[in-house]
């Protein structure tokens, strides 16, 4: 059966009556937990308390008995977007930007693992801590190793990331986070849930008696069948160990592990997030508390909006004798006339207008208006609390400047930036657990179905070199025989050409190795915000203008010799490693002047020319010894001869280039058998012979013959 989650670690060594972890027992652990909690009680009360004034929770809501404006909610609606509405883009880059092929596959390989692990589950994991962030004011989120095993192999890795509730998770109580030494986890689970994670034996020591809200126990009564268990997922720095401790039990749930995770920070959370941070004081607060006051405020001035609102009607009397005239006044509709029996006596009463008379509404309207413009002063003043200015919730005023409003985005986009900053670092730490994760435990096939790069281990390297050995010889082989040389099937020529990249041995080794000494992870800039398509535009247009500026001014340099070709090369892909998104870019670069491995055909055409000009040079050598012995008397003849000569062998070495590019192995062989025909002419004549061997051979001018040598 597969486990997909590092909760495999639970079913697998279960033990009763485990270790005490670096010299505490397990009651001593829980008395510590429940210390924490209960520094943290009013923490969690109130944060309650704000959630329940976020999702507006009151018994009153159907019978409409008091009005809210619930200021909290807007408040809530505008930060989130503003603070996170994308899944952020990892940014793996090594530490040092120098020439390193095996750094740079390194990065790209744990670049893209992170950016499909990221793609599975940190989408909500990232919405739900924002909505903390910004709402109890404390956020937490944990990464978690899951191997997925079958038959007692791994087949495949994870690393997702977990939302933590925060009313779920403990601390030890310590002034600042980098003095915290334990961290914990807490889950809820049933009977069922805990005898499949930590056995029977296990779940006899446990008590069942918690019951979340919204649960229920079961009919019978039974604590243990219908309630849940509370555990703790403690993880002790000191130590560098993980155990587990239930609630109601005395013993530890199972043995403690040894550092697990293997991470250098040890905790496998980044550090929280706190809306508002106090130096020497880790409990959080909750931001509404801040304008809590004016809330209140806020929701008395729209219950008195709502009363007087009510009040706001048409209401009045009228002369009872003349009830009879004006009793279908009120449920008269538009463009409605009504015949009226006595007109005479209505109109002796001075007409409508003097038999009825109306409740003033001019004071309630009064007060209305005082009240909505309070209102709105009151919503101002929070706005000025909170740091969100109008320009930051897409508001102005008509009558503001430009400047005005620039202005006031410029200092409301300093406390957004600030609070965009910290969920950036804090999606930045969760990302380098993930990747240390997986620079630690990942196994290279897993590596290679992640990313889709294409790279060979060095086994396939050493069979790669072999089969391309042996093709290299049955070729040889097939050339002495004077057969056509077998092709090299595609696949092989594929893995020959991947030979001169490193081997996905040197690249999991160097993650081994030097895990993120030699990276960089970090978050592109506003990547959990919303993207600027102009912004990304703008970066591709300048890394195409820095690398045509830098060949237009290195060519020239490069074809006057002051400076090398090389050097060129270097600079250019120097200034190239300063842009983020030009990975693929650099690879180009690196790649331009290298060759791989020569084909076998190419290489046994290679030998065969070099064979054929041996053999062309010591004929040639011969010729010119038949030229030294050639006479004087037809030295005329032999002119004409060669001028003849000398068109035809042009003619015919213009066909013999064309019909190399098609068939090179045809072209030598009439190459050879034009130097045969050559040699027979040179018998009869020493010179022009000479000059037929020079032609067809394309060999370099021979000095002419002085008259001393023909003497």
């Amino acid at each position: 059966m597969a486990q997909s989650d590092d909760r495999a670690y639970l079913s697998a060594g279960k033990g009763d009556g485990a270790k005490k972890p670096a010299g505490k027992g397990a009651e001593w652990w829980l008395g510590e937990i429940a210390r924490s909690r209960k520094t943290w009680k009013g923490y969690r009360e109130r944060a309650q308390k704000v959630i329940d004034r976020y999702r507006d929770e009151r018994e009153d809501f159907d019978t409409g008995a008091r009005v809210r404006f619930n200021i909290l909610y807007s408040n809530v609606e505008t930060l989130r977007p503003a603070i996170y509405s994308q899944l952020p883009n990892p940014d793996v880059r090594r530490r040092f930007l120098a020439s390193d092929p095996v750094g740079r596959i390194g990065a790209d390989v744990l670049n893209k693992g992170l950016t499909v692990s990221n793609e599975r589950d940190l989408e909500p994991t990232l919405a739900a801590c924002v909505q903390d962030y910004v709402l109890p004011g404390f956020a937490v989120a944990r990464v978690r190793y899951a191997p997925v095993i079958e038959g007692g192999a791994i087949v495949d890795e994870d690393v997702p990331t977990e939302y933590v509730a925060w009313d779920r998770f403990a601390m030890s109580r310590s002034p600042t986070w980098e003095r915290v030494w334990w961290v914990a986890f807490m889950e809820e689970l049933t009977r069922e849930e805990f005898v499949a994670a930590f056995g029977e034996k296990a779940a006899a020591a446990v008590s069942f008696a918690h019951v979340s809200d919204g649960d229920e126990k079961s009919q019978d009564g039974d604590e243990r069948s219908g309630g849940k268990a509370r555990v703790w997922e403690v993880w002790n720095k000191r130590a560098r160990e993980r155990f587990f401790v239930a609630e109601g039990s005395r013993g530890f749930v199972r043995d403690p592990e040894p550092d697990p995770l293997r991470l250098e920070g040890f905790f496998p959370c980044a550090r929280p997030l706190w809306a508002i941070e106090t130096p020497g004081n880790l409990v959080p607060v909750p931001e509404y508390l801040e304008y809590q006051d004016l809330a209140i405020e806020l929701d008395d001035v729209t219950q008195r909006i709502h009363v007087l609102t009510g009040a706001v009607r048409r209401r009045g009397f009228y002369d009872a004798s003349l009830q009879e005239q004006i009793a279908n006044v009120g449920g008269m509709g538009d463009n409605q006339f009504e015949p009226v029996s006595d007109w005479a006596r209505l109109t002796d009463k001075g007409g409508l207008a003097a038999i009825i008379a109306e409740m003033p509404l001019e004071g309630i309207i009064r007060a209305l208006t005082a009240l909505y413009e309070y209102r709105g002063t009151i919503i101002q003043t929070i706005y000025e609390v909170t740091g969100m200015a109008d320009i930051v919730r897409g508001a102005s005023n008509p009558n503001e400047t430009a400047t005005a409003q620039q202005i006031k985005g410029k200092f409301a986009g300093l406390r957004l930036g600030e609070r965009q900053r910290k969920f950036q670092l804090f999606v930045r730490d969760l990302m380098r657990i993930k990747a240390e994760i997986m620079a630690e435990h990942f196994q290279q096939e897993t590596f290679a179905a992640m990313t889709g790069i294409d790279l060979l281990t060095d086994q396939q390297k050493q069979q790669v070199q072999a089969a391309i050995s042996q093709h290299q010889q049955m070729a040889q082989m097939a050339q002495q025989q004077g057969g056509q040389p077998p092709e090299m099937p595609p696949e092989l020529q594929r893995m020959a050409s991947l030979m001169a990249q490193p081997s996905w041995d040197d690249v999991v080794r160097l993650l081994r190795s030097d895990k993120l000494r030699g990276f960089r992870v970090d978050v592109e800039t506003d990547s959990t915000i919303q993207p600027n398509a102009d912004e990304e535009r703008q970066q591709r247009i300048d890394l195409v203008q820095s690398i045509a500026g830098a060949v237009q001014q290195f060519v020239p340099a490069v074809q006057s010799g002051m400076i090398s070709a090389e050097l060129a090369k270097e600079l250019i892909t120097f200034s190239v490693r300063a842009f983020k998104t030009a990975p693929q870019v650099e690879q180009a670069l690196e790649s331009l002047g290298q060759q791989g491995p020569m084909p076998p055909q190419v290489q046994a055409a290679m030998q065969q020319i070099q064979q054929k000009e041996a053999e062309l040079a010591k004929r040639e050598e011969a010729a010119h010894k038949l030229e030294m012995e050639a006479t004087q008397s037809r030295h005329d003849a032999q002119l004409a001869a060669e001028r003849a000569q000398r068109q035809e062998v042009e003619a015919a070495a213009a066909k013999r280039m064309l019909e190399m590019v098609e068939r090179f192995q045809a072209q030598l062989e009439a190459q050879a058998a034009k130097h045969d025909a050559e040699l027979r002419k040179l018998a009869q004549g020493a010179e022009e012979a000479v000059e037929a061997a020079l032609s067809a051979a394309s060999a370099p001018t021979k000095p002419p013959i002085t008259e001393e040598q023909l003497q």
